[in-house]
């Protein structure tokens, strides 16, 4: 099955996406495909950017439009590229070359999702931005310990009929409930009886994580670091182990 990576990317995102190429580029010559709002010129070989038409923008007076069509445009994107998805946002970082092991759970279980720091759905939907008082409403019943997911990095098997349900559910949501991308994907896993794979959070580490991890005398290596944190950006920036793939 054709593999690949896809990216959605919404305002002034030039730096930040050269600089996930490059990253992508220390460990991979998988094809991308970067849905954005604008063009952006030296992208690199094996690199597609699918500049949408204005009417294809949506919330545009919304102060979360450039989140909200990520959200929106990163699933939609994954469902039309590849048969397996890596969907990546332009502030997270590979730092381990076994990140394509994330192919292979996808194949398996058809769609792998990380843990949120936050851990319970419940707290995603109260403290996370960009949560209508619909989607509180329309998400009363879900269970508040429900485990909450994070969208930073995720891996669909778009031959799984289940994942592509899922898929084509959520982005139906994002259209008539407008929302944070994690709290929509929630609900709709709970609409359609669907329990994705859950990936350790080491697939995703967030603000708090700046050193490794250690457990039975093993040192738990971080899959992707999520640099839009200044604290995760700076232990990307000055560790040695990292060094090979800042490019």
């Amino acid at each position: 099955m054709k593999r690949g990576i896809v990216m959605a990317e919404f305002g002034s995102r030039g730096s930040q996406i050269h600089d996930t190429i490059k990253n992508v580029r220390t460990v991979s010559q998988l094809p991308i495909v970067i849905y954005s709002d604008r063009h952006y010129p030296d992208l690199g070989e094996g690199v597609t950017l699918n500049v949408l038409p204005d009417e294809s923008i949506m919330w545009k007076s919304h102060r979360r439009y450039f989140n909200r069509n990520n959200d929106y445009w990163k699933v939609e994107a994954a469902r039309l590229e590849f048969d397996l998805t890596l969907v990546l946002d332009d502030d997270m970082r590979i730092v381990h070359e076994h990140f394509m092991q994330g192919f292979d759970l996808a194949e398996k279980f058809g769609m792998c999702i990380p843990l949120n720091p936050r851990v319970y759905f419940g707290i995603d939907r109260e403290v996370g931005d960009d949560v209508p008082d619909d989607v509180r409403k329309d998400s009363v019943n879900i269970p508040y310990h429900m485990t909450a997911n994070n969208m930073g990095v995720l891996f669909f098997n778009n031959r799984n009929s289940h994942t592509d349900r899922v898929m084509l559910q959520y982005t139906n949501y994002m259209l008539t409930h407008p929302c944070r991308g994690p709290v929509a994907m929630g609900i709709t896993c709970w609409n359609e009886d669907f329990a994705p794979y859950f990936l350790p959070e080491e697939w995703c580490l967030c603000g708090g994580h700046t050193e490794f991890r250690h457990r039975s005398n093993k040192r738990i290596d971080p899959i992707f670091l999520h640099v839009g944190h200044p604290d995760v950006n700076e232990w990307f920036q000055k560790e040695p182990l990292f060094e090979k793939y800042r490019g």
